[in-house]
Order: structure tokens, then sequence, then C-alpha cells
């Protein structure tokens, strides 16, 4: 049997730690700093600071470790050096500007026509350099804020992140995650270490294969520096309408992503870390959950508990309750919830939520609720109506000559098939209602790919949607609707 030691004090170490009990191969588990004394076959690093001073560096030697060298945890430690190593090597990357004076600063964002604004600090800040501005007037205020401390780089909107395993050669992706960083419901307020966390996030397969490229890329690019990556590469990602775009990376696991993705992981967490540790990832199967995952953060400006904050708080077999080890204010629980739908584990979340009192309590009520920035269009789901048009002209011959009596129609969302003339019972005609299935599964998955929340419901009334069309085709044909021809692919959803 072996014994673990995970750096760190907060929730996401918890969740380590959690995963790693599981084991039936780690014996015991102890959480640093702390348990000096201890003898341990492999540290896990949680938090990013000790990474980017170089704890990996110090002790690689001596005892394995899970985590990046120094070298390797500045693609997070400076913002400035990751987008300079994206544009080296290729890596689609969203539109940013580096600035060291607030003059300059303050100028650029005057004259930027860009939909949206981030501001973020380079260096470490704990998930609190950032701010997502909701004009130019803010934006400016904290170019001038940060660069009392830090230089700072413009861009776009994060939306989602994707986080792997790897060994520095091979990768493992986890299921992808989206966050709620805003202090707020309706994304209101100050950005924080996060408020909470939904997985997994669906997008389109082609995005899906481009995330995989996107992050074996990097790994690749950082060997031919010369870094042997091995640890927990997370790239957090912007959607266009290019595909996905590159904004930053972190070196560790992310909190409080590591709550949720945990819950999911079915997988033995000590094999995977050592598996990257020997360079040995590729042989192992990794497999997760089908459920959905929901995190809820739940928030007091005191830290209320007191005595063992080591162990779990089970609600039910589908909740955890995971919390700081060490805590001075902020966010103290992150509860965690399974289900089979990622509405009902929203709502399981919010139900656990409500049953923890303490005085002082908050939390967001939204967490899972999305709201589609801007409306969509024909445009935007990638249909062109004159190219559409200019394809059934093109093909209109060839349907001509392959015609059977009675269904001479072509073009149009209904037809009316003759079944006299094509051999069939007389007086009797068939009334065909099509409907443009392949866009709404195309809207789907651009809704999904934006990530608004409650997917199957918006699909749900989509499908509704295209059964009314086609009742009001057939009947507006004189027909009388008898059945429904939909397509399977509908299942998708």
């Amino acid at each position: 049997m072996t014994s673990v030691l995970i750096i760190g004090g907060g929730g996401r170490e918890h969740a380590l730690a959690w995963a790693m009990q599981r084991s039936e191969l780690v014996k015991k588990v102890w959480i640093g700093p702390g348990n000096g004394r201890e003898d341990v076959s492999l540290i896990v690093v949680g938090p990013e600071v000790p990474l980017a001073e170089g704890i990996v560096d110090e002790i690689d030697d001596r005892v394995p470790v899970f985590g990046p060298t120094r070298a390797g945890a500045m693609l997070e430690a400076s913002k400035i050096f990751s987008k300079t190593f994206m544009r080296k090597y290729g890596l689609p990357t969203a539109k940013f500007a580096e600035f060291s004076d607030s003059v300059s600063a303050v100028n650029f964002i005057e004259r930027c026509d860009w939909e949206g604004i981030v501001v973020k600090a380079d260096g470490l800040a704990g998930g609190k350099g950032v701010v997502v501005a909701d004009d130019k007037v803010a934006a400016k205020a904290a170019a001038e804020q940060f660069l009392a401390r830090f230089t700072f780089s413009v861009r776009g909107l994060l939306l989602f992140k994707a986080l792997c395993f790897t060994d520095g050669r091979s990768i493992a992706r986890m299921p992808l995650v989206r966050d709620h960083k805003r202090l707020l419901e309706n994304d209101k307020g100050p950005n924080t270490g996060g408020m909470g966390v939904v997985a997994p996030v669906t997008v389109p397969a082609s995005v899906d294969r481009q995330i995989d490229q996107i992050l074996k890329q990097t790994v690749d690019s950082l060997r031919e520096e010369g870094i042997i990556y091995k640890g927990v590469l997370y790239a957090g990602l912007m959607v266009t309408v290019d595909g996905p775009q590159l904004l930053e990376y972190n070196c560790r696991f992310g909190d409080p992503e590591t709550e949720v993705i945990m819950r999911l992981l079915k997988t033995d967490l000590y094999s995977i870390c050592m598996s990257c540790v020997d360079g040995t990832l590729s042989d192992l199967k990794i497999e997760w959950d089908d459920h959905h995952a929901c995190g809820v953060v739940l928030a007091s400006e005191d830290y209320p508990y007191s005595g063992d904050q080591g162990t779990p708080i089970d609600f039910s077999k589908d909740t955890v309750v995971f919390h700081a080890v060490v805590t001075n204010g902020g966010r103290i629980l992150c509860v965690t919830t399974l289900a089979p739908s990622a509405s009902e584990a929203r709502e399981a979340a919010i139900r656990a939520s409500e049953a923890v009192q303490f005085e002082g309590k908050f939390f967001r009520k939204d967490i899972g609720l999305m709201k589609t920035i801007r409306s969509l269009t024909y445009g935007d789901s990638g249909v062109d109506i004159s190219e559409g048009n200019a394809f059934v002209g093109d093909i209109k011959d060839l349907v001509m000559s392959t015609l059977r009596s009675g269904t001479e129609q072509i073009g149009g969302f209904g037809a009316v098939v003759n079944l006299l003339q094509a051999g069939y019972s007389k007086g009797v005609e068939l009334v065909i209602g099509v409907d443009g299935v392949g866009t709404k599964i195309e809207v789907i998955c651009i809704l999904i790919y934006l990530f608004v929340f409650e997917c199957t419901k918006i699909a749900f009334k989509m499908q509704n949607n295209v059964h009314l069309r086609q009742v009001y085709t057939v009947t507006l044909q004189g027909g009388l609707c008898l059945f429904f021809a939909l397509v399977s692919r509908l299942c998708l959803v």
C-alpha cells in the first residue's frame, strides 16, 4: 500500500483527497502544508503558486510529483509568455494586446471595436486577476487598477475550459466544463475564483476534435522547447465562427472544476497520476461516469465551521460537499451532485445548497442557467438561403430525370403525391410535409456550442416546432395528418 501527499488546502484539494482515498492502491492520504515527516509515495500539487515556484524541480528526484516543472508552469505564470508561445507554434488564439503603461492601455480600449473586452493581469492572481468588462469605462478602470501591480492583456470572452491529463507525450481528456466566474446572478458583479460549475459540456464533434488537436499540439510544442510537461494541462477556450480559440493556460486542476470532475471520474486517480509521472498514460484507459454533474459554491465573509474539516458531508449517495481544509473566508463549500440530466443535477445542487445553514451564507441560484449573448439567425447556423436555392437549381434536371408518375413537384416545404398515378388505390392522395430538421439540429448544436443551459428543453421546443410546421404544411394542403417521420439524429440531443 502507498501514501499520497496532496499540497494545498482548498475545496479542490479536498476533492482530490476524496478521489485518492477511494483507490484500493492508496493506504493513506495526507494534506500539506503539514505532515512533513510522513513518508509518501506520490505528491500531487493542487495550487499554481508552488508549481510556478519550482516545487517539482526541487523534489522530483526524491519523490514522484504529479505536476509540471517551473518551466512548464510558465504557461500559467505569465499570460504574455503563453500568448507568445501560442503565436510561435500557430495555436489558434483570440485577439489580444498587451501593455505596461495605463495611458497606452486606456487609449487602446477607447479605440477598440471588439464586441467584448476582458482585462487580464499578467502573473498569478489566484483566479481574480481578470475583469470581464460591461463597457469601456469598466475596462479602462480595470486596466488602470491592474497596471498599478501587473502587466496585462486585453482580449475576448472566456466560455469554457478543457482539461487533460498528460505524461508529456500523450493526452487524456477530461469532460469539458463551464464555470461561473461572476459573484452575482445573471453574471453580474465582480469576477471571483468561481461560483459554480457544470459538466460535461457538449460541443459539436468537429469542435471536440479541434480541442484534442489544440491540447496535443501544446504538449508537442512544449517538448520542442525542451519541456516534458507532466500533470494537468488546462486550456481556457472561446467559441468563434472559426472554431475554438485559446485564451489562456492553467498548469493544474481548476477550482471549483475539480470538485465536479472528480465526481465523474471512475478510473483510479492514483493510477492516472502515476501513469503521467511514469510516461505510460497511453497504456491506461480512463473511464467517466455518464451522468451530469453540477457544483455550487457557498461563500461567506467568515468561515462558520469548526472541528473535523476533512470528511465529505453526504446528503445522499449523489450529493457530496467539499470544503476548504484551511480558509480565511471567501469560498467555503462546494456542493456537488450527480444526476441523469443537467437540469436534474442543477436542481439537486440548489436544494442541497439551501439545506446547508450558516450565518452569512451566499450562493448563486442560477448556476447552469445560461443566456444567449446574441440572437441566432440563419446565417449564424451556417444556413445560406441563396445557396440552398442554387443547389435545388443544380439538381433539378437530375431529379426530373428520375421522377416517378404522380410526384412531379420539386422544391418547397410540402408536396402532393398522386397515388393513383403512382400505381396505388384510386382517389387516394398522400400529402408530404417536409421541414428542415437538419437545420434544427444544427441550431441546437450551436446553442449547446454557446453553452445555453437546459439544452434538452431547448431541443424539445425546437422538436415541437418541427412537428407543428409539418402539421401546418399538411393541413394547408387540405390533408389529414396521419403520422410523423422524424430524423433519428434528434436523439443526439
